[in-house]
């Protein structure tokens, strides 16, 4: 599996966006001139940021994984989008998960998957709260 670099990934989410660097900044909120973007893509920058990355994610929820912004390992969007949003059981034991896409009934023995993808799902909104919060202090 290859790893793209920082400017090769932001390179790539300009193509899949057809956008340019400098409207891809505004629309992240990343400035009027978008230097940070610019910096990335000639290699200035060493790194996208946790803060640019969090721009990203909020601009285009669900979008782009987490991990592919970060390392450049794995796909760049989210399998098809889905996320988990909410899991429940039906009046016969099945787990019903609403996701973006809507509703998935899955058998009682995956149960336990649903539960550890749930809990995948809060431990990533976690981490992405503590970084916000490493940020701050930070300043």
């Amino acid at each position: 599996m290859n790893k793209l670099t920082p400017p090769e990934r932001i390179d790539k989410i300009l193509k899949y966006l057809d956008l340019t660097a400098d409207a891809f900044g505004k629309k992240i909120n990343e400035g009027k001139r978008s230097q940070v973007i610019y910096d990335i893509i000639k290699g200035k920058a060493k790194s996208i940021t946790t803060n640019v990355i969090s721009k990203i994610e909020n601009t285009y929820p669900n979008k782009f994984n987490h991990v592919w912004l970060l390392t450049g390992t794995g796909e760049m969007l989210n399998n098809n989008g889905n996320i988990i949003n909410n899991v429940n059981s039906d009046n016969n034991n099945n787990q019903i998960i609403t996701g973006v896409k809507g509703n998935v009934n899955i058998d009682t023995p995956q149960k336990e998957d649903v539960l550890k993808a749930k809990e995948i799902e809060l431990l990533k909104k976690e981490v992405e709260l503590l970084k916000k919060e490493l940020e701050l202090l930070k300043k």
